[in-house]
């Protein structure tokens, strides 16, 4: 299931086919779009940005932007500073504006460790962590335009034989899970995917039996919260064997060309600098 870890991606990144194409964006999470402009820049520009940590200070090298952009790319870069010295608790950031076909400003500023001091720049890749949903939905919306899973339908009818409590499988379906509105919680799937790391597949399926009515938040209220793609892709691996991160490379990653976003670690430590994860007290 998509637990707080999510995906990486960095932020260099402008898309020149969706730039020119102009598609029709209305049926793609924004993310999506965020990051498949982020994406394509990271292919197209290739310029190297140094990065200063100095002590506790976090000093930003310039920014690269293209030209008749520059007095924006500067409003911009102080924007940026000012904010970092104001908050005081971000290591480090990167970024990517597009204003039309021209990219304002792209760059990094900070450290992606506070340990090593590695500096950040336009190619390090963040953890995207909750906003992975919008990719995981989009990924389980095209599998429902197939007629492989029925969105609308009673998770009883695509899902197979589980261990979800049957009431729920026959009244709950894939749109409430994944709009926050299903009416369910799982504290024990929640906790391992999201905190202890300790769960298999198997484990995963096992823990469906645990699954509860919320009393506080019934079916059809919304309550954010990840129990519903937790459910949503135990679900889909065991009907169909193929994991969230799978599903989501092959269905949306794939497609859109997003070769720098991964939603395992692993590759994207072998592709270059992932930031590490920071707590602010």
């Amino acid at each position: 299931g998509v637990d707080a870890h999510g995906f990486e991606t960095g932020s260099r990144a402008l898309s020149r086919r969706l730039i020119r194409s102009r598609p029709r964006l209305t049926a793609v999470p924004m993310i999506v779009i965020l990051l498949m402009i982020i994406e394509a820049l990271m292919s197209r520009y290739r310029t190297a940005l140094s990065l200063l940590a100095l002590t506790s200070l976090l000093v930003a090298t310039p920014a690269w932007s293209e030209p008749g952009t520059a007095r924006h790319a500067a409003d911009i870069d102080a924007f940026v500073r000012r904010a970092m010295a104001t908050v005081g608790t971000v290591p480090g950031l990167s970024l990517a504006v597009v204003a039309g076909e021209d990219v304002v400003i792209v760059g990094g500023y900070g450290v992606a460790d506070i340990e090593s001091r590695h500096p950040v720049d336009a190619d390090t890749a963040f953890y995207i962590a909750s906003a992975t949903k919008s990719f995981t939905a989009l990924a389980i919306a095209r599998m429902g335009e197939r007629g492989e899973v029925g969105l609308d339908e009673p998770l009883s009818r695509w899902a197979g034989n589980s261990a979800l409590p049957a009431d729920q499988s026959a009244t709950v379906t894939l749109t409430d899970l994944l709009s926050h509105q299903s009416g369910l919680s799982n504290e024990a799937m929640g906790y391992r995917l999201a905190f202890s790391g300790q769960h298999t597949p198997a484990v995963l399926q096992g823990l469906l039996a645990d699954t509860r009515l919320n009393a506080e938040a019934p079916r059809g209220t919304f309550q954010y919260t990840n129990i519903g793609y937790n459910i949503a892709t135990t679900l889909i691996e065991a009907r169909f064997g193929q994991s969230w991160q799978t599903l989501v490379r092959d269905e949306v990653l794939v497609p859109a060309g997003m070769t720098r976003t991964t939603a395992f670690i692993s590759q994207a430590r072998q592709t270059g600098t992932v930031a590490a994860g920071h707590l602010a007290f």
